[in-house]
């Protein structure tokens, strides 16, 4: 570490331009990186969710149906099977089964302190008339997700930190190469032109007669 920042000290006396233009690429590099690592982290957190509500929706539509006709036949033993079925799907976690008038069948645990998102949908019997069976109330858990997120935050910044700091050692590279260079030899052009001329004033000089 200390021979680091002494190379950055002779690097900051030696190239005093080099070593700012390096800082105001490294800055708004980082800048830019922050912001566009923060959209495409936050366009993966909003597309996880989507799956997730979109699984719900596939439970609805899909179980909906055979559920009414379970409780409407009181078949316990295939809503039992039916219910660990949607437990089972990932990021299910608990289900609550409220059936009319007053019956209640609650399946897995939602772990504490979690962060949950709930989907309900009515359970019908479609006969002469329209019967309300009850309602299923389905938990997932975002703990998956924020994991998820947490390890893409880690590999984003560092993937982008590494390419802007290789991309601004080029630049200074190309800068220092091509173009500090010609700069250091520009200020003695001057010089060379004015000593030609007090030369030849000196010449013209020494052949006035007296």
């Amino acid at each position: 570490m200390q021979k680091l920042l002494t190379r950055l000290q002779r690097f900051r006396t030696g190239s005093p331009l080099s070593f700012r233009l390096l800082a105001y690429i490294l800055l708004f590099s980082s800048l830019f990186t922050l912001i566009s690592s923060a959209i495409q982290i936050y366009s993966d957190y909003r597309k996880d969710l989507s799956q997730i509500d979109r699984r719900m929706m596939v439970v609805e539509t899909g179980y909906t149906s055979s559920l009414a006709r379970s409780l409407w036949a009181l078949d316990q033993k295939l809503l039992q099977t039916q219910l660990e079925g949607i437990l089972s799907l990932p990021d299910i976690v608990h289900l609550r089964l409220k059936i009319e008038p007053d019956s209640e069948l609650v399946m897995g645990e939602i772990p504490r302190n979690a962060q949950t998102i709930s989907h309900t949908f009515k359970l019908t019997h479609q006969g002469d008339e329209m019967f309300s069976l009850g309602q299923l109330t389905i938990t997932a858990d975002l703990k998956r997700v924020f994991s998820d997120m947490r390890q893409k935050v880690v590999v984003v910044l560092t993937t982008q930190f590494l390419k802007t700091f290789f991309v601004s050692i080029l630049i200074i590279w190309i800068f220092q190469h091509f173009i500090a260079r010609h700069l250091t030899t520009m200020p003695t052009t001057p010089a060379i032109s004015h000593s030609t001329t007090c030369q030849t004033r000196l010449n013209w000089t020494d052949r006035t007669p007296n």
